[in-house]
């Protein structure tokens, strides 16, 4: 009984952490534009895909190409934008230090509050399209 008890009390934790991190997910999508969204999105496809190399700087420009082949459109100035605001968010690392004309790849400049983000979106859209 009291194996059972300790059971449903943590699948009540469980589920209210799993809320609290929904809320917080949500609170970050609303900040963010859908430009802002389809170039994280871009992100995650890279990610996912493994087209990145990791602990390589490469020019800025030749990111925001890559970025832009992935959503259809290089306009570099709208991308760069983007860039800046996932910045501040703390959603994309930002460009190196030593040279800031450069970005390490690591990740695909994904932060690990990115990744998670990007995860429970796509979970929550293959949820929705069930």
């Amino acid at each position: 009984m009291n194996a059972q008890t300790n059971e449903t009390a943590f699948s009540r934790e469980m589920r209210r952490n799993s809320l609290a991190s929904e809320r917080n997910y949500q609170q970050i999508a609303k900040k963010l534009t859908s430009g802002q969204l389809l170039y994280l999105r871009a992100c995650y496809v890279i990610y996912k895909n493994g087209d990145f190399s990791p602990g390589q700087a490469v020019p800025m420009k030749d990111w925001l190409r890559k970025i832009g082949r992935q959503l259809g459109h290089e306009v570099l100035g709208l991308l760069e934008q983007d860039d800046k605001v996932l910045v501040e968010y703390g959603l994309v690392n930002p460009r190196n230090l030593i040279d800031p004309n450069n970005v390490l790849e690591n990740d695909a400049r994904l932060t690990p509050l990115a990744i998670a983000f990007c995860r429970n979106m796509e979970i929550y859209r293959l949820e929705f399209s069930s």
